[in-house]
């Protein structure tokens, strides 16, 4: 979890999507990974509260800047 949320990679669809699920709403939020991501073999947060995704099938690490909202 990041900021009591949970993060997943979904690749059963095209392009693969990043999910964002927070458990006090029971909401879901989904964005499209612009690589494609191919396969997701690991996330981490980064510093400054952001997430790294590793892309394998792509080579590529992806940084995702999460920005806070306002409630």
């Amino acid at each position: 979890m990041v900021d009591d949320v949970v993060w997943y990679a979904e690749s059963a669809v095209s392009p693969n999507m990043l999910v964002r699920f927070d458990p006090k709403s029971e909401t879901f939020e989904r964005w499209p990974i612009p690589s494609g991501g191919s396969v997701v073999c690991n996330m981490a947060p980064a510093p400054g509260g952001d997430l790294a995704l590793a892309c394998s099938g792509v080579d590529t690490v992806a940084l995702i800047e999460i920005t806070k909202r306002a409630n």
